[in-house]
């Protein structure tokens, strides 16, 4: 999620040098202190993913739409709670409940438009949609007769 496959280090975003990410080392000692653990998304502005995103490596677990069993839920990601070793995309873990409430936990809501540096396809209209399925039944009304 840091553009490398080397396990990132984890400065305080004042000494970001990119390759960072918000988790606590090894020694256990936490990065940034009582009481503010997580940091704001983009605070390690060195540290962005090959497609513009940030933060998805430790700072908060993030919800995800995988259902794992019954009501329990995907995370990924890490947290600032937990060492490197929880940070590959490749560690899955669950949750119980989407509505259970921890400052370990989260999700990302993320949008894009046309208009974005990264070039997004816009979603369809819903006009257009509409004119394609209509066209998909007059061709099809045109092969019965």
């Amino acid at each position: 999620a840091t553009g490398t496959d080397t396990k990132p280090n984890n400065n305080r975003p004042a000494n970001d040098t990119g390759n960072s990410a918000n988790y606590r080392d090894d020694s256990y000692t936490y990065t940034l202190g009582d009481p503010y653990y997580s940091t704001e998304v983009g605070a390690y502005d060195e540290s962005a993913s090959p497609y513009g995103t940030y933060d998805q490596t430790g700072n908060v677990w993030e919800w995800n739409e995988t259902l794992i069993s019954g009501h329990y839920r995907g995370l990924r990601g890490g947290s600032w709670s937990l060492s490197a070793d929880y940070l590959p995309s490749s560690y899955r873990y669950y949750y119980s409940s989407p509505t259970y409430e921890f400052n370990g936990l989260g999700f990302r809501v993320a949008s894009s438009f046309a208009g974005d540096e990264g070039g997004a396809v816009p979603e369809p209209l819903s006009i257009g949609l509409v004119l394609l399925s209509v066209g998909g039944l007059v061709l099809r009304r045109a092969k019965r007769v």
